[in-house]
């Protein structure tokens, strides 16, 4: 019997689009940087892009209807997105509230359970799951106990030793990993934020962090620094019937 194939999931994280074209952030263009990045991920025929925050670097809505407008709808996928610090929840869910880029809570693929939680904290860079959202996480497992899910944030659910990142990772990662280890359907955590790539166990959860689109980091450094050795990336996630998840980060050759 020939065994059933995988969903092709392609995540995407911190893209701090400008509401104007050929702006820069960090020295980065970051228009072209994303766009290297889509084609890379259409180019795996995937069936959705989850875009797990950061996604603008401007206030205000134009920055959502440029990333939506010029790069997201082009690429011919569904998009589901979740917000980052440099995010504004309201006005991401207001742009993107319908058609194939749309801010989603949950959702199902390929027998599978997506769980897009939201750890942004007004006024700060660090992040935090709400009682709320804690509740909306654990209720959404117990609903579906048999379900294979993939859990998405944006704040990473771990230290790294760069002192500048860890003083705004998500502060209540106990809670979550308290809610992760009664929930043995959940097959990975994945994040972004720290512009970089991580795949490491905790408490017997595989946490996956996602590169930039932009500018990367090196998180081998004391404080945030770039790394100039690694291009603009994203992760390529393979979910198969049975449970079993499959993984690697794409990435475009380093300027």
């Amino acid at each position: 019997m020939k065994p059933e194939s995988a969903v092709r999931i392609v995540q995407i994280s911190d893209c701090h689009l400008r509401s104007t074209p050929g702006a820069q952030s960090w020295g980065v263009d970051v228009d072209a940087g994303l766009r290297a990045v889509l084609a890379l991920a259409t180019g795996r025929r995937p069936a959705l892009l989850l875009a797990t925050g950061d996604l603008v670097h401007d206030e205000g809505t134009p920055a959502y209807e440029r990333l939506r407008d010029d790069f997201l709808l082009p690429s011919g996928l569904p998009v589901a997105a979740l917000p980052g610090n440099h995010d504004d929840s309201d006005v991401l869910a207001a742009c993107w509230r319908s058609g194939p880029v749309q801010r989603r809570r949950q959702l199902e693929t390929g027998g599978w359970q997506l769980l897009l939680l939201d750890t942004r904290v007004p006024q700060s860079p660090a992040g935090r799951l709400t009682p709320s959202e804690l509740d909306f996480l654990q209720q959404s497992l117990a609903a579906r106990p048999q379900t294979p899910t993939l859990v998405a944030l944006h704040h990473p659910p771990l230290l790294t030793g760069c002192a500048g990142f860890d003083a705004i990772a998500l502060e209540n990662r106990a809670e979550l990993f308290g809610v992760l280890k009664q929930a043995p359907q959940v097959r990975a955590v994945v994040f972004g934020h720290l512009h970089a790539e991580v795949d490491t166990v905790i408490d017997g959860i595989r946490c996956l962090g996602c590169p930039s689109t932009c500018i990367q980091f090196d998180l081998q450094a004391p404080e945030p620094a770039a790394d100039a050795a690694h291009g603009p990336g994203c992760r390529l996630l393979e979910l198969f019937p049975d449970g079993r998840l499959q993984t690697q980060v794409l990435r475009v050759e380093a300027a």
